[in-house]
């Protein structure tokens, strides 16, 4: 995937940028979502929104978005949301056991602690249905040390 603006002299200038010329010849409109599996990601965005409709409308909640580091889908983005209302609660507690967090923190302090941290994270697909295109969904987390210490027991398992 190749994203590739072309800003010479001859195509952009100081009043307007109406002659840019962008290469959109290798540009995904949307891309297929990477396969189920576990990933190492950094978590490289955060931000605090508010549910925006249904029963939950007005409550709290982060969202994360976490990057792929190394292999085939380095660089790929995958996103999710994590409640901080109720018995919601798991998804912000999941991402904090795997960085070996505990205890009760603000918001913001949970922003800071998760930012630019690395992880392992549980991809699943969701498949295509007549409203939506299929997408990806993190169902779990693990921290990195966990994650060697459990190949280093398969390992440790083969004849």
């Amino acid at each position: 995937m190749s994203e590739s603006v072309d800003i010479s002299p001859e195509t952009s200038n100081d009043d307007t940028d109406l002659d840019l010329r962008v290469d959109f010849t290798d540009v995904q409109t949307r891309p297929e979502p990477i396969p189920a599996g576990w990933y190492h990601a950094r978590i490289t965005q955060t931000e605090l929104r508010r549910v925006a409709n249904g029963d939950n409308k007005g409550k709290p909640y982060i969202w994360f978005e976490f990057t792929i580091q190394g292999g085939q889908y380095e660089g790929r983005h995958v996103w999710t949301n994590g409640m901080l209302f109720g018995n919601a609660l798991f998804t912000v507690k999941g991402i904090l056991e795997a960085l070996g967090e505990d205890g009760s923190f603000s918001a913001a302090e949970i922003m800071d602690l998760v930012d630019q941290k690395e992880l392992q994270i549980k991809v699943s697909v969701k498949p295509e249905t007549p409203q939506y295109e299929a997408s990806n969904d993190i169902r779990r987390y693990k921290s990195l040390q966990e994650s060697s210490s459990t190949a280093s027991q398969a390992e440790s398992l083969l004849p």
